[in-house]
């Protein structure tokens, strides 16, 4: 028993280790990324200084971006923590553990222990997703909510009850609280085209669907009802109609692209793991097309249709004909897995169930291949994107990517070597790639599309290169002696040694370059107990908000920033050195500059200047 209990706490120990390595060193070192974290951080603390839970405000002034599950969570950190960079990442970061941790579970219901396990290890170390660890915004709780409602989903599926149809009102009502309807709307439609394309519809006839739209509304209208109150609906008006339907509906922000956008954003966003990723896909889509074919060749009618095991649908509320009721006398393709053939949790198959040519469960694959369709088409047609808003879709594809490696692995799956072959080099050139693109960067490397703009340092980060091609070079050695188990592990390991160095070193390298709070340092522009006043001019980044801590003005002309330099206060004023070299000459009065910053927004370089 004791023996059991360990090998079911191991991987779920393992995976909590190595995303506290992965996420929490350097989490507070590098000062907040604008624009997102500036916003979010400081409207979590101005939450917090006016005691409110329910209107958020930023820079003083209603915020109606994002609802507020992030900004309570930020202020509990802010509360035990202390407010800084640290505690207003580290709710992403929890959120990024609970997201792995949940995609093991999945991965353990559709397929097998080992397959969950390297799906969460190629999730944890994926570049974007790693990413969204290290970054305040919701990105990192819609996802662990995404991922929990689908879990709930696919175990009432499994076992074949209806309980969840409430569970996922609680999930879902929760990730509307973090990032607003895409909480809600795509997971059911996930949902509802998943159930469609196997016929089972029916299963949404429930009254338990009625008990999951009132957990919803229990959970996520309450703060939206009285947010709406207190700003007499300007916040709903606000988030509802500019940031959900407009951004679907119009480029905002500059942040447009074409139908396509994804394709590249998914590609850079999973590497180094997408290198195996077309593979993946293809041969998901090829399997359950073979799976299907060969189980439409037998009667439906001689097997009884079989409860969910492990991946497989559930109960006899499956229509005849249906993919899970389609296996009627085994055949050599298509019949009752052996135990060989069983997931090696040992949980096994149910008679009359569809498999794939491999043996794979055919529900599993479509869920999967429903989901990534799903988030994929809806942000490739919203006509505002940017790389995070596939996120939701990652924990799928890593899924996928594990499946298809475990069975490359295991022989399950025939591949030709001249893919695998290119596969691993692929792996080596992002290592050669993120060289070159650290040295260009850095200028070391002259680019005339850069136009002389250079992050000098960088280059010092050149060997960071020597990861990802070391890792492909232990791989294709172990795959040569036929060691797959040690190929895959030579992968993972320089995977995470890769992204881990990139989000520590990559972050602070960047970040003496950032301007906000190395000005207000310099300046000594954070006077609490003085009654001064901010101001910038030509140039502005909402951290300076959080660094100073106070209310900052926008001038919008040389006027205003002239006047604002007369105040009979002492005033502090941001403004790029090109504009302060044309304001200088016509100031009345003393001033005085007391620090310059390039920012690496703007490509600028910002002065601060004090009028006394």
């Amino acid at each position: 028993m004791f023996r059991s209990l360990a090998n079911y706490l191991a991987p779920p120990l393992f995976l909590t280790l190595l995303c506290a390595g992965l996420y929490l060193p350097g989490l507070g070192v590098p000062s907040l990324w604008d624009i997102d974290e500036g916003h979010n951080a400081q409207a979590a603390r101005e939450m917090l200084e006016a005691g409110t839970w329910i209107t958020p405000t930023f820079n003083y002034q209603l915020r109606v971006d994002k609802p507020a599950l992030l900004y309570w969570l930020q202020m509990c950190g802010y509360l035990t923590l202390g407010i800084d960079e640290f505690s207003a990442r580290l709710p992403s970061a929890l959120a990024a553990l609970l997201t792995v941790l949940l995609t093991y579970a999945l991965g353990r219901r559709l397929f097998d222990p080992a397959t969950a396990l390297l799906g969460a290890v190629v999730l944890a170390s994926s570049l974007l997703f790693s990413g969204s660890a290290h970054f305040a915004n919701p990105d990192a709780l819609l996802n662990a909510c995404n991922v929990l409602t689908f879990l709930l989903v696919w175990i009432g599926l499994q076992d074949g009850h209806s309980r969840w149809l409430g569970w996922v009102g609680i999930s879902t009502g929760l990730g509307f609280l973090a990032k607003g309807p895409v909480a809600l709307v795509l997971p059911a439609a996930v949902v509802l085209l998943f159930l469609l394309w196997t016929r089972q519809l029916r299963r949404l006839l429930s009254a338990r669907l009625l008990q999951g739209f009132f957990l919803f509304a229990l959970v996520a209208v309450p703060w939206f009802a009285l947010v709406g109150s207190e700003t007499k609906g300007a916040y709903l008006r606000g988030f509802f109609l500019k940031h959900n339907r407009d951004r679907f509906l119009n480029p905002m922000e500059g942040h447009s692209g074409p139908f396509v956008y994804h394709v590249g954003s998914l590609l850079l966003g999973f590497l180094p793991w997408s290198v195996f990723l077309g593979p993946a896909l293809w041969c998901a889509w090829k399997e359950w097309r073979r799976g299907r074919a060969a189980n439409r060749e037998v009667p439906s009618t001689e097997y009884p249709v079989p409860s969910i095991q492990n991946g497989v649908q559930a109960t006899n509320d499956f229509a005849p004909g249906t993919c899970c009721s389609l296996l009627g006398t085994p055949t050599a393709a298509n019949r009752e897995p052996s135990p060989e053939d069983k997931p090696r949790n040992g949980a096994g198959y149910a008679r009359g169930t569809a498999y794939s040519v491999l043996g794979t469960p055919l529900p599993a694959l479509q869920f999967l291949i429903c989901w990534i369709a799903v988030y994929f088409v809806f942000f490739s047609l919203s006509r505002t994107k940017l790389p995070n808003y596939i996120l939701p879709l990652y924990p799928a594809v890593a899924l996928l990517t594990a499946w298809f490696l475990q069975n490359w692995r295991r022989g399950e799956l025939v591949v030709p070597r001249w893919l695998i072959s290119l596969s691993l080099g692929c792996w080596a050139l992002v290592g050669v790639g993120t060289s070159v693109g650290l040295l260009t960067a850095s200028g070391v490397i002259e680019l005339s599309l850069l136009k002389g703009r250079s992050l000098p340092g960088l280059e010092v980060g050149v060997f960071l290169g020597l990861l990802p091609v070391l890792g492909a070079g232990a791989a294709w050695l172990c795959w040569k002696r036929e060691a797959t188990v040690g190929m895959l592990g030579a992968l993972a390991v320089s995977a995470v040694l890769f992204v881990f160095s990139l989000m520590t070193w990559g972050a602070a390298a960047l970040d003496v370059h950032k301007a906000p709070r190395t000005l207000v340092a310099q300046a000594e522009a954070k006077q609490l107990h003085r009654e001064v006043r901010i101001g910038c001019y030509g140039w502005y980044q909402p951290s300076l908000v959080f660094y100073c801590e106070r209310e900052v003005q926008q001038l919008l002309s040389e006027q205003q920033a002239l006047e604002f330099l007369r105040s009979p206060l002492e005033v502090y004023l941001f403004v790029p050195m090109e504009i302060w070299e044309g304001l200088e000459g016509r100031v009345s009065g003393p001033s005085r500059l007391l620090a310059r910053q390039r920012c690496l927004y703007r490509n600028c370089e910002v002065v601060v200047i004090r009028n006394r």
